[in-house]
């Protein structure tokens, strides 16, 4: 049990530190909307891990009120990734039709 709780810790370190480099990765290609990448970003780290937590069966013995509540959080937080990602590629098209 301590071997495959080291080989989870291992890989969630080597996730944790990808996530930077991913993160620095994509940033570069934002433009002028990198302030946009950092929401992206979180939005992304919390989405995965509740996603994670369900394929792992955390919340298999929540109350159906708390697993309802998260269910509308991941929703919200779609929505908001999504209108997010489209505000910031929308504005990029109306800087570039400008020049």
């Amino acid at each position: 049990m301590r071997f495959k709780n080291g080989l989870w810790s291992a890989f969630a370190g080597c996730l944790w530190a990808g996530q930077f480099f991913f993160y620095a990765m994509g940033h570069v290609y934002m433009g002028n909307f990198q302030f946009v990448s950092w929401v992206i970003h979180m939005s992304m780290l919390i989405f995965f891990s509740y996603i994670v937590g369900v394929i792992m069966k955390e919340w298999k013995q929540v109350n159906r009120d708390t697993y309802v509540v998260l269910v509308i959080g991941l929703l919200v937080l779609i929505t908001s990734f999504v209108i997010t990602t489209w505000g910031s590629v929308y504005g990029e098209r109306i800087l570039h039709a400008g020049h």
